[in-house]
């Protein structure tokens, strides 16, 4: 759906794109990438349980 509306903004406007925002999509990818890590060695479980005796504490 971003496809149309960048193509409607550039072809019925004549609006010019700008750059595309490399920090955001370099934040999203190290997000991903410690994500994969911690599921990878098994972070991810400990961390859930972790969250998991917090809440059940409260």
């Amino acid at each position: 759906m971003g496809g149309v509306g960048m193509a409607i903004l550039v072809f019925v406007f004549h609006l010019q794109p700008t750059a595309p925002p490399i920090d955001v999509m370099l934040m999203i990818l190290a997000v991903i990438t410690a994500a994969g890590a911690l599921q990878a060695a098994g972070g991810m479980d400990y961390l859930v349980h972790l969250a998991e005796k917090a809440l059940r504490k409260n």
